[in-house]
This record gives structure tokens, sequence and C-alpha cells, in this order.
């Protein structure tokens, strides 16, 4: 049993895959291409979210400073040097004062 082929047709099917295999390998270099590209952003959004992580933890550190500034506030201090009433000193200076205009 023979089977005849026509050349004609023969040669469609070669032309179609000829072309089916360039557009392959165009498909697979715009791939290749967009997978470099997506790499490179991925690069650039890590740089960019370190930057802004480097920023942040700066804004965090100063708004600690400033809340233990604020805590810190209406703390007694270890120095007993500022321990010291100060109405006691005013009176203390107010009854000497009038002490010595009184004498």
């Amino acid at each position: 049993m023979e089977v005849s082929i026509d050349p004609r047709i023969l040669n469609k099917v070669l032309l179609i895959c000829q072309k089916n295999s360039t557009k392959l390998d165009q498909i697979s270099k715009r791939r290749d291409e967009m997978e470099t590209m997506m790499v490179e952003q991925r690069e650039m959004m890590v740089e960019q979210k370190d930057k802004i992580d480097q920023i942040l933890s700066k804004f965090e550190v100063q708004n600690n400073a400033d809340n233990k500034v604020v805590k810190d506030k209406g703390k007694k201090t270890k120095n007993e040097f500022y321990q010291v009433n100060i109405c006691f000193i005013i009176n203390s200076f107010c009854l000497y004062y009038i002490s010595l205009v009184l004498t």
C-alpha cells in the first residue's frame, strides 16, 4: 500500500512549521527579556524597600527619643541636689530677708 504525498501540501506544511518555529523563537526571546526585566524590577523594589525601611527606622528612633523625653519629664532624678523643694528655698529666703529688714 503506497501513500501518495502531494509535494505542494508537504511544502505548505513545512512553511507553516518554519513560521511556527520562528514565532516560538521570538516568544522565547521575549520571555527571557521579560524575566530579566522582572528580576531587575524586583531588585529595584528591594532597594526602594530598604531605603523606605531606613527612613522609617530613623523616624522611629526620633519618635522613640521624643516619647522618652516626654515620659521622663515628670520623673524624679536620682541626684539629691535637684530634689530640693523650691518652696522651702523661697520661704527660707523670704524669712531671712524679712529678718534682715526688721533688725
